[in-house]
């Protein structure tokens, strides 16, 4: 993510992606590890990004629904969510986990086709 984008994400109330077709949208995790709480709606990967404390998930194409989060997020204040943001993309989103995650699982197929052959 460049400077500038961080910037954006960093001084934004929330971050609302109204995507009808994205299977994981890496801007909704961009969003998060800036602290910015996300609106999205309920299509592809979107809500496996967030949770109730990092952001809300409307039905596809309900406008008046991203209106009513927008205003449930303005009432609360960007700071109720920032913190549970930022925990939440470093618990699950931080890349060298993620790699020792593909790592270990990778070992262990290999560990397992080993021992399976006679």
């Amino acid at each position: 993510m460049s400077q500038s984008l961080a910037e954006i994400y960093t001084t934004s109330d929330a971050f609302i992606n109204p995507t009808y077709e994205d299977n994981f949208p890496t801007t909704n995790l961009e969003s998060l590890a800036c602290g910015t709480p996300v609106i999205t709606y309920k299509t592809g990967g979107s809500p496996e990004a967030i949770d109730v404390s990092t952001g809300i998930v409307v039905e596809q194409g309900n406008i008046q629904g991203l209106v009513d989060a927008i205003n449930v997020i303005k009432d609360n204040g960007k700071q109720y969510y920032s913190d549970a943001c930022v925990n939440r993309a470093h618990k699950l989103y931080k890349k060298k986990n993620r790699y020792r995650e593909y790592i270990d699982l990778y070992e262990e197929l290999i560990l397992e086709h080993r021992l399976s052959i006679p």
